[in-house]
């Protein structure tokens, strides 16, 4: 039992090395780990606030005012105040901020009219913004409840009532007009949305249902893979879903192609033949010849020759070609079609290829998608069950588990890239040959050490699962499972970088021929 002891202790040290040598190539590779946070609804609230406070302390303005300035400058505290100290009367005027008008002095029994309802109104029932334009109280909640209900965040730039008066409506006078909840509800929306939706720094997190936003930090302008705290990855770029090693552009025209209706046109024509009577497009899903149209056509026909199926007999079957009774070649050539035949059939030919050059990319996209989620659902069961089933089994605790899972994270992570390299590929030009050959040469052998790794750890996962091995076997596997993790991982990110550095090359050598063909008129 010594020796065993002994035995299972140097394991564990050579175990817990390989797991920090993990850890640290995870760190070292994951240059976005702290560039960026997701952001609450509250957490932007309390965001908006500090933003007004220091506006205000440094401008001497009220709440109100330095939101007004705020939304004009898109949230950027520093243009605004450069700005305002530069020429504060331009940034006054161009954001609607006026100074104060003088307030008119009535008697208690005079009377002022709105030119909106037209009536007559005492003072106490009127209410104007700087610009000293008043208006009654009604006929002001009704400008702004039709604008918060139809304008939608449009109501934020509210302005004056009056004809080509650009006094800003801020949120004190809304909120002091307004008491209905349903309205001032939607207008504290809209100024939280305004602060995400006009900073260059904070986005939507475009997960369905998902109510968070997540804020880039300052000096990271290159990290654009961001993860929200409801788990959706997505590029900050782009807001599609997370697509390194491809860039955004090759992303835009892929997601196009598969929605592009060209693709199903194709495989209309290729696959489907129309109707000789009535030319609608039909697909023979049967194994004979004989065709059926539909409703209210009815036209039987021949698949092979489009001819009327009820002429058919074995005097007039279509396998012969028709040339041999004038003498002509048994087997069409070039020179005996015409050339509206020549081009139909290599037309046809052309899109033939095409489509299943498509077919063949968006099949492997497609199935790697499937993985991935398939993989995504396991490892959810392995943190929710199976860890803790190999935790009774094994008498270990957590942590020392911990490499089960991030097999798992690095199976969705790399059936992520090899997705995506195949939309890489197909826009790949058959000029690069060479390069051509290279990438699927490095995307074959990814795949291969993915597989073997996804292999591996449901297979044996299952076995320790399902009956008690003793513990050196166990130690066995976790050796081997982190060897496997650690190289897997290790080629996708060199996979990634290689890729990333041949469209970084590319898009430099284009904007090279560009300036050169400018210089050159």
């Amino acid at each position: 039992m010594e020796y065993e002891s002994q035995d299972y202790s140097s394991s564990e040290d050579s175990v817990s090395s390989q797991e920090q040598n993990y850890s640290a190539d995870k760190g070292e590779n994951n240059i976005c780990t702290k560039s960026y946070r997701s952001l609450s609804f509250q957490d932007i609230r309390e965001e908006q606030e500090k933003a007004m406070e220091t506006v205000s302390s440094l401008c001497c303005l009220s709440q109100a005012e330095s939101r007004i300035l705020l939304q004009q400058f898109k949230w950027s505290i520093t243009n605004l105040v450069e700005q305002w100290f530069y020429n504060e009367q331009k940034v006054r005027k161009d954001s609607g901020l006026f100074d104060k008008a003088p307030v008119k002095q009535l008697r208690a029994d005079e009377q002022l009219y709105c030119s909106i309802c037209m009536d007559a109104h005492f003072i106490t029932e009127m209410k104007a913004l700087a610009c000293a334009h008043y208006f009654c109280k009604p006929c002001w909640v009704n400008y702004i409840q039709i604008s918060i209900r139809e304008n939608g965040i449009g109501c934020l730039s509210l302005r004056c009532p009056e004809p080509k008066c650009g006094a800003a409506v801020g949120e004190d006078t809304v909120l002091c007009l307004i008491t209905e909840k349903q309205d001032r509800t939607k207008y504290g929306q809209f100024l939280v949305r305004s602060y995400v939706e006009e900073n260059k720094r904070i986005k939507w997190c475009p997960a369905p249902e998902c109510e968070y936003a997540v804020e880039l930090q300052d000096g990271i302008s290159q990290c654009y893979d961001v993860t929200c705290k409801c788990s959706y990855n997505f590029c900050w770029s782009c807001s599609e879903e997370m697509h390194r090693p491809v860039d955004c552009d090759t992303v835009r025209k892929w997601a196009f192609k598969n929605r592009d209706n060209a693709e199903t046109e194709n495989w209309k024509i290729v696959n489907t033949k129309p109707c000789p009577k009535c030319g609608r497009a039909i697909e023979k899903n049967q194994g004979c010849m004989h065709m059926k149209c539909v409703a209210p056509c009815f036209f039987e026909f021949c698949w092979l020759c489009l001819g009327d199926w009820m002429a058919h007999s074995y005097n007039s079957a279509c396998n012969r070609f028709r040339g041999d009774e004038q003498g002509a070649e048994t087997v069409p050539n070039e020179e005996s079609e015409s050339e509206a035949v020549q081009k139909q059939r290599k037309d046809r030919e052309a899109i033939k290829q095409s489509l299943e050059r498509y077919s063949h990319y968006y099949e492997r996209w497609a199935a790697h998608e499937r993985s991935r989620e398939k993989a995504v659902s396991d490892l959810k069961n392995v943190e929710r069950f199976q860890i803790k089933q190999l935790s009774d089994i094994q008498c270990l605790y957590g942590p020392h588990l911990k490499f089960v899972t991030d097999a798992w994270l690095q199976i969705v992570e790399c059936r992520r890239v090899l997705k995506w390299t195949y939309a890489y590929g197909y826009y790949l030009s058959q000029d690069e040959s060479a390069h051509k050959n290279l990438f699927e040469h490095n995307q074959a052998y990814a795949e291969s050490s993915l597989e073997q790794l996804h292999h591996y750890v449901e297979e044996e996962l299952e076995v320790f699962i399902a009956s008690k091995k003793p513990r050196e076997k166990f130690n066995e596997f976790r050796m081997r499972l982190l060897t496997l993790t650690n190289a897997t991982a290790q080629y996708f990110q060199n996979l990634v970088k290689d890729l990333e550095k041949s469209q970084s090359d590319k898009r430099d050598m284009e904007i090279d021929i560009e300036e050169e063909d400018y210089i050159n008129g």
